[in-house]
């Protein structure tokens, strides 16, 4: 299976090779990355490969001339150890798929079971913290949707960090974090928006990531007494309802986001 999306990307990046173009005095490393990029490039370009491997391929790329969000300029060899280290379980669980269009829970499968791939602890902390980034990049450039991630750290051992219960938020933490992100003036007003709605829906509402995603304005609807906003959960892929409130549960709002005495009421269809 291939897919014509990620050439597009491949070629864009061709037009921002000039910063990794070859110096007199270069370091070995930034040759070595330059060299990786070609690499990687006409490896997509000479044969027909599945879509996991296009994006790995454009992982790398990105790797070389970005790096992570934590660290802008990275060693090659510390590249070339991320790629094999996510390369091996992605082929094997997801060579067949349209790996661009899963959804966010069919991604924490994937995760979740190249993890499993790892028999040491400190193996699947480290595996789980490179398939974080990756996955990081592929919401970030190629707009695929995050995933949750205190689902994925559930092994022993797992970085206690990461692996934070969202469920223990109490509602003054929750409403100083809406006013934080509602007066961030280092972010735009959609970005404060966004981040504001999900925080709402999550908290509120008891939906995931994926679960806020996929809503549609057709999926948010007022009952006819106006006391009441019905919510219409889509099943994921395994044709479950995979957010934290049961059908018909009924919360009322404590965060100002609508009339005095008003209740949300979420249901499954």
């Amino acid at each position: 299976m291939t897919s014509e999306y990620p050439q597009k990307a491949i070629d864009a990046n061709l037009d921002e090779l000039g910063d990794l173009q070859k110096k007199a005095n270069e370091h070995r490393s930034s040759r070595q990355k330059k060299a990786l990029v070609e690499r990687l490039i006409k490896r997509v370009r000479n044969k027909p490969c599945p879509p996991v491997s296009w994006v790995i391929y454009m992982w790398g790329i990105h790797l070389c001339k970005k790096g992570t969000r934590h660290k802008k300029k990275l060693a090659f060899s510390t590249i070339e150890h991320y790629l094999r280290c996510i390369e091996t379980p992605l082929h094997e669980l997801a060579s067949e798929l349209d790996f661009l269009n899963l959804d966010p829970e069919h991604f924490a499968d994937i995760y979740r079971r190249s993890i499993d791939y790892k028999k040491k602890t400190e193996n699947k902390d480290y595996l789980a913290a490179r398939l974080s980034e990756f996955h990081y990049f592929l919401s970030d450039v190629l707009r695929v949707e995050p995933v949750d991630w205190s689902e994925i750290y559930l092994f022993p051992g797992a970085s206690t960090m990461t692996a934070a219960n969202a469920s223990l938020l109490t509602p003054g933490e929750y409403l100083q974090a809406l006013e934080i992100i509602c007066y961030q003036e280092d972010m735009t007003l959609r970005t404060r928006q966004f981040y504001a709605g999900i925080l709402i829906f999550g908290y509120r509402f008891g939906l995931r990531i994926g679960d806020v995603f996929r809503l549609r304005w057709m999926d948010i609807s007022m009952e006819q007494d106006m006391q009441n906003i019905v919510i219409d959960v889509r099943p994921v892929w395994r044709g479950e309802i995979e957010c934290g409130c049961s059908t018909g549960a009924v919360i009322g709002i404590i965060d100002g986001c609508g009339s005095a005495g008003a209740q949300h009421r979420i249901s499954t269809c």
